[in-house]
């Protein structure tokens, strides 16, 4: 069996034109001292480059409205930390705040984990998120891969999901390989008896108008915190996975970890004897996304109970998440096609996601501008088809998202799979 091999000229013309390169590479901290400096000198198109493995940031946090590429060296990893709370009164800003896209209506960010500072203030200001992405008009691009954002603990309920996102019908946001979490409801400052803890936040929480694709990410509820077994009180609820609604949004290999629900515990003479039934409920996660072969994490409610695995829509993906590609270096992906005599695949690539307007079928997501680069060799149904691209050329490296997405042709007729993207670096 032969798999396809597409070259440059199998590429679709659109992905290779000229595009608007980055004019310049600031380093961190060698070009400029911190990031805030780097973002502040940067025009856009620009890179940041972060080359040290940890930085600390202003309580202010970081502010993004330009059109910059923000990544660590290679495929290390930069941690940006959040301040610890030294106040009550201190400030409980997200540790990043996107509110534009810039002239060029995209924003990149790369392997970058966004720690959240610790409150020990009792009823200390809720924390909106981590990342707050504040974008309900205008058009473009923003694209994560490979960032965490980890909720801090501030003693309010809910008081800090991972990521908290609000965008217009003309952004696109594309997730890939990200982890969102959710602060914990629990307290080491309040351990015992007559301790107060809280309600664990949701992974990510949010409304996108447009496209929405998550890629082999993970959506982590926080831990609910404990709390007496009295009156008819229960444990704290876990944080849900996610509350993400989209008009035009997809799920792909994606772990839903709902937080788990927090114990309850025997407090003076008037407590339940059995503190058991009063532990707090687990996480649910709510989305409108369609779902391809993701899994949920829960663990139910009550004494003694161990992780329970769902998978969700399984057997629905049909190409792998593709790690991003580099300029000059061949790279390979998998895409499970149509059984030998059952049918035939081919394989479209693309620069832009958009949703289906077919009645019956309205907002699965597809490629708006597709160009066919072949046919698939076929594949038994559980097995996948190697995908070759033998070079990549640099004029990708600054464009809009590459997708890939296979279209089955079988006797039920033509049917669009679920599809993968990537970008070039």
């Amino acid at each position: 069996m032969n798999p396809l091999r597409p070259t440059r000229s199998l590429l679709p013309a659109a992905l290779l034109l000229p595009v608007a390169m980055a004019q310049q590479t600031i380093r961190v901290p060698d070009q400029a001292a911190t990031i805030e400096a780097a973002i502040a000198m940067a025009a856009d198109g620009d890179r940041i480059l972060l080359t040290a493995a940890s930085y600390q940031i202003p309580d202010t946090g970081l502010l993004l409205t330009k059109s910059l590429v923000i990544e660590a060296v290679g495929d290390n990893r930069a941690v940006i930390d959040y301040p610890d709370s030294s106040s009550w009164a201190q400030p409980a800003s997200p540790a990043l705040r996107i509110t534009g896209l810039g002239s060029q209506g995209r924003v990149v960010l790369r392997n970058l984990t966004f720690t959240g500072g610790y409150s020990i203030w009792a009823q200390s200001t809720v924390r909106s998120a981590v990342v707050v992405v504040q974008l309900p008009s205008g058009t473009g691009e923003l694209v994560m891969q490979g960032v965490h954002a980890i909720g801090e603990t501030r003693h309010q309920n809910e008081a800090c999901p991972g990521l908290r996102i609000d965008t217009g019908p003309g952004v696109d946001v594309l997730l890939r390989d990200c982890r969102f979490e959710g602060a914990n409801g629990r307290s080491p400052f309040f351990a015992g008896g007559g301790d107060i803890e809280y309600h664990g936040s949701p992974g990510a929480v949010g409304f996108c108008a447009g496209v929405l694709l998550a890629e082999c990410s993970q959506f982590v509820g926080g831990a609910g915190g404990s709390a007496p077994a009295l009156f008819g009180g229960q444990g704290r609820r876990g944080g849900d996975a996610a509350r993400l609604q989209a008009a035009q949004s997809a799920l792909k290999n994606c772990d839903l970890v709902e937080g788990t629900g927090g114990s309850a515990y025997v407090y003076g003479p008037w407590s339940q004897t059995d503190p058991c039934p009063a532990y707090g409920a687990p996480g649910q996660y709510v989305t409108t996304a369609e779902l391809y072969d993701c899994v949920r994490t829960v663990v139910p409610q009550g004494c003694g109970q161990t992780v329970q695995y769902w998978p969700l829509q399984v057997g629905r993906n049909d190409v792998e998440c593709i790690p991003p590609a580099t300029v000059g270096v061949p790279f390979r992906f998998k895409v499970r096609a149509e059984a030998a005599g059952l049918g035939f695949t081919m394989l479209l690539v693309g620069s832009r996601v958009g949703a289906l307007e077919v009645p019956g079928i309205a907002g699965l997501l597809r490629l708006e501008d597709p160009a066919g680069v072949g046919i698939l060799a076929p594949s038994t149904p559980t097995s996948w088809t190697d995908v070759w691209v033998g070079s990549v050329p640099a004029t990708l490296g600054w464009l809009p998202t590459i997708a890939v997405q296979p279209l089955h042709l079988d006797s039920n007729g033509l049917r669009f799979g679920s599809f993968a993207t990537f970008t070039v670096r």
